[in-house]
């Protein structure tokens, strides 16, 4: 599709760069894409550009932190709380409870993927259990 390449403005072949890649959970939302041409959208999988801004990786890693760090400080003022509504899903649905404690045991259910279980009811998996689960309190 051609258009305006959203980092050097010029009018070309665009292409979409994922801000946080589909491998590491990133979406196919708006947020987490730009519109490059196939220029830009090389170096944007490096460390900077060449006026020294970070790149758009950099900045998809800051802000995975942010969330992170927003999603651990939530996690350690809600632990009890977490604790007890995953302890009620067992009742509830077995299979899904097995799914998250599963997940959180094997490393691909994070604080992340709880802290978004718990304000947006999903989360998105990523590596072998790759998938979304779905949950209702």
């Amino acid at each position: 599709m051609k258009g305006t390449c959203e980092y050097c403005k010029k009018e070309k072949e665009l292409e979409k760069h994922h801000i946080i890649p589909k491998s590491l959970g990133g979406s196919d939302n708006i947020e987490n894409i730009k519109l490059l041409c196939g220029i830009c959208h090389g170096k944007a999988h490096s460390a900077n550009f060449k006026d020294n801004r970070k790149g758009l990786i950099a900045k998809g890693i800051e802000r995975r932190k942010l969330n992170d760090a927003k999603a651990m400080f939530w996690f350690d003022k809600n632990e009890k709380y977490i604790t007890e509504t995953l302890d009620n899903l067992y009742d509830e649905n077995q299979y899904l409870w097995e799914f998250i404690v599963s997940g959180m045991n094997l490393g691909v259910v994070g604080i992340p993927n709880i802290y978004d279980l718990f304000h947006n009811g999903k989360t998105n998996i990523k590596g072998t259990l790759r998938g979304e689960i779905k949950f209702k309190l």
